[in-house]
């Protein structure tokens, strides 16, 4: 598994963009996941479309769907290797300094 495209956002609880591609899958690419973290707990989310309820609320739907315990594989894949991009893109002095004071 790869991630590609990853685009560091920090707005609130949405922390980036990626796609993800699974080669061992046909190179099945995945594009637009989507990074969030709150307090201490981070997640994904795959693709989604957003439309609005009876009441007028914003929703969205998942495009892509996975059962429960594949999709938690994925995700555990996907932030470990975000994790190595992110530090990967750190200038030299911060990566010898933050390794000890990643949150993750």
């Amino acid at each position: 598994m790869e991630i590609n495209n990853y685009k560091q956002i920090g707005k609130g609880c949405l922390m980036g963009k990626f796609d993800i591609c699974i080669q061992e899958w046909g190179g099945l690419t995945i594009h637009d996941c989507v990074l969030f973290q709150k307090e201490n707990k981070r997640w994904i989310t795959l693709p989604s479309k957003e439309f609005l309820s009876k009441e007028g609320q914003k929703k969205h739907f998942g495009l892509i769907k996975f059962n429960p315990e594949v999709f938690k594989k994925l995700e555990k894949s996907a932030l470990e290797l975000i994790d190595k991009i992110v530090v990967a893109e750190l200038p030299k002095t911060e990566q010898n300094n933050s390794n000890s004071s990643l949150p993750f």
